[in-house]
């Protein structure tokens, strides 16, 4: 018997990304710097969460779909004390990570064939959550890389301009994934004026809001909403600060009630355990947590320190994340997206290192590669040596 076509086109369509984990981690000796997860912070998850926590009946049964109303009250505590995000509690949704949360957005929002406006480069995952299966289209505008992958504002119009379909939303990751930037309070103002003026709603992914290095700034676009706030939609998750991947939960904060109702009863779909919710409950209001983002930070600037100082090759200096954009283009054979994957290809080959290229963040400037740095001192210094070895037989530095 035969799947249904929609199946094969997500079995014949996988992500890149996940394409290429795949293909990572079934091969031995590989490193896997194509993956944006946080391997510094392992020990101390394990002394904040193996610490006694008792469950009861509340805890053994159906709950609310959209979170239990405890962890709802811990988090608009959490992201007033802690990200400056003015909250209520009850305008907040759970579900199974930011991954269900941005397609859930993507059917509730858009009809099929209606657009996002995304910059890029982008989190190539966001293909994958608003395409796939309720067939939202990302429509993309460049930021230019030899700007520091400044806003653009005219390239904004003029993508909303020549797109031949409704663009419904405006996508935004702040801090920037793949580039490693914080938006400015100035671009934050012209994209909830440009949203205003096109009638968009305006999605903010935020999920590296706590991974901010070195004194600079991460800025929440809602304190500039203005009265664009009820159209605007705040993600977060345990995967990224929290480095809880595993968890799978994610949190939306909406005051659009048309919305908000929606995306409560997607909720069904991908409810989090109810004991999941309580451990996020007493980590979100666990008095250290101060501590234990400090030290994150701390250690992630420590891993970017020792790769900077043992690579052979400039890297940016990032303010946010824990990846940044190597810049390859030196090594193309041709300013063309084929050589890139060219060049991706022959670097896996030799080095057995997973980057991810610049072309599935959407990007048309070929010779960008993200890098996921945040690993333990003997990986990266084995990924200096590889990639050292790799640039001196193409006889650069």
């Amino acid at each position: 018997m035969s799947i249904s076509k929609r199946a094969k086109y997500l079995v014949e369509n996988q992500s890149p990304l996940v394409f290429y984990h795949v293909r990572a981690i079934q091969t031995e000796g590989c490193l896997n710097f194509g993956l944006a997860e946080n391997k510094l912070m392992d020990i101390e998850l394990s002394k904040l969460l193996n610490s006694k926590m008792s469950l009861d009946a509340k805890h053994f049964h159906y709950n609310y779909v959209h979170g239990m109303p405890e962890l709802h009250q811990a988090a608009s505590i959490f992201f007033k004390k802690h990200i400056g995000l003015d909250t209520k509690e009850e305008n907040f949704i759970v579900q199974s990570g930011s991954s269900a949360i941005c397609e859930n957005l993507a059917f509730v929002i858009c009809d099929e064939g209606e657009g996002v406006l995304v910059p890029t480069p982008y989190y190539t995952g966001f293909s994958h959550d608003f395409e796939k299966r309720f067939k939202a289209k990302l429509v993309g505008f460049p930021l230019n890389p030899d700007n520091n992958f400044s806003l653009d504002e005219e390239a904004m119009e003029v993508a909303i301009k020549k797109s031949n379909i409704k663009i419904k939303a405006f996508l935004l990751t702040n801090p920037n994934n793949p580039t490693g930037r914080c938006y400015t309070k100035s671009e934050l103002k012209i994209i909830v004026s440009f949203c205003k003026k096109h009638h968009l709603h305006l999605i903010t992914d935020d999920v590296y809001a706590k991974s901010v290095h070195k004194g600079n700034q991460y800025l929440n676009v809602f304190d500039y909403a203005g009265d664009w706030r009820e159209n605007t939609h705040y993600i977060y998750s345990m995967a990224k600060d929290f480095c809880l991947g595993g968890f799978k939960t994610g949190f939306l904060y909406t005051e659009n009630k048309e919305v908000f109702s929606a995306m409560r009863d997607a909720s069904y779909f991908c409810t989090v355990s109810t004991a999941g919710q309580e451990f996020v409950s007493r980590l979100f209001l666990n008095e250290s947590i101060h501590l234990f983002f400090e030290n994150s930070s701390s250690k992630i600037m420590r891993a970017y320190d020792l790769l900077k100082n043992n690579l052979n090759w400039d890297i940016p200096q990032i303010e946010a994340g824990i990846f940044f954009f190597i810049d390859f283009r030196k090594l193309l054979k041709y300013q063309t997206l084929e050589a890139e994957i060219e060049l991706f290809e022959s670097f896996w080959e030799k080095t057995k290192i997973n980057i991810t290229p610049g072309q599935f963040f959407g990007m048309t400037e070929p010779g960008f590669f993200r890098v996921c740095f945040a690993r333990p001192d003997d990986e990266i210094k084995e990924f200096c040596k590889r990639v050292n070895d790799f640039l001196e037989s193409y006889n650069v530095s």
